[in-house]
């Protein structure tokens, strides 16, 4: 069994419970959760279905910031599907909805970067990845402080403004070494390719050595993040099991 099939099992099952028990908030982030868990998966079809249930569930018990988080997760599914006007769209809604210093937002301003750039409209990609990182910066969110940070880089190496790619990658790689070495793969590379390049071998070797190693312990820490995942849902089911029974007796 792989590493979604087990993690879909389990939140099906807590879902189950939480039906059984009435609770409904807790059945709508689980709806929620195993959509999540089929868009990370590939499971486009399955992943619109459960987004459209936990969607429903939130007419019947309003809860403004999962409904946000819901049409948030609209956007993820339409950009992975590269339906880049209906990514934006969701994200757009969702961005109205946030307060201005909501958690979350910052990720929305990147992936509206990101949307923009695959447009080819790099003057309101880089606009929307400058507001990402500061707006990151404010909430203390540097793992999106530094993934803005590449997109920027991305964009002056585009327009060969080398010099200021190269000092964001930077910026980039020493933000990311403290915060989310899973992201870290991504500057190393794109300098890694700057640096090629403009003929700096050796750099460039160096950096790719260097990406090849944090490849290979980002697969391992996603395992061990499965692994964590999968133990902190089976104690909710668990907890969940226990409320049914006291619920029967």
């Amino acid at each position: 069994m792989g590493q979604y099939d087990t993690a879909l099992m389990v939140l099906g099952e807590s879902l189950k419970l939480f039906y059984k028990v009435g609770d409904t908030i807790d059945a709508i982030v689980s709806v929620k959760e195993l959509g999540h868990t089929f868009l990370l998966s590939g499971q486009y079809k399955k992943a619109t279905a459960e987004f459209g249930k936990a969607y429903n569930l939130l007419q019947l018990m309003p809860n403004e910031v999962e409904l946000l988080r819901v049409i948030q997760l609209y956007g993820d599914l339409n950009l992975r599907k590269k339906l880049y006007d209906s990514a934006q769209f969701y994200y757009e809604q969702a961005l109205e909805g946030y307060r201005p210093d909501r958690l979350g937002k910052q990720s929305i301003l990147n992936n509206l970067a990101k949307i923009a750039y695959n447009k080819g409209d790099l003057t309101s990609a880089e606009g929307y990845y400058r507001k990402a990182y500061r707006l990151s910066i404010k909430l203390d969110q540097r793992s999106s402080a530094g993934q803005a940070l590449n997109g920027i880089a991305i964009i002056q190496k585009r327009r060969e403004q080398f010099d200021s790619a190269i000092i964001n990658y930077e910026k980039s790689i020493a933000i990311l070494e403290q915060e989310d070495p899973l992201q870290l793969i991504h500057p190393i590379y794109n300098l890694s390719l700057l640096y090629e390049e403009q003929g700096n071998y050796e750099k460039a070797l160096g950096l790719r050595a260097r990406h090849e190693q944090l490849f290979i312990e980002g697969e391992r820490s996603k395992q061990e993040a499965i692994k964590l995942q999968l133990q902190l849902s089976d104690r909710e089911t668990q907890l969940a099991e226990l409320q049914a029974a006291k619920e029967q007796a």
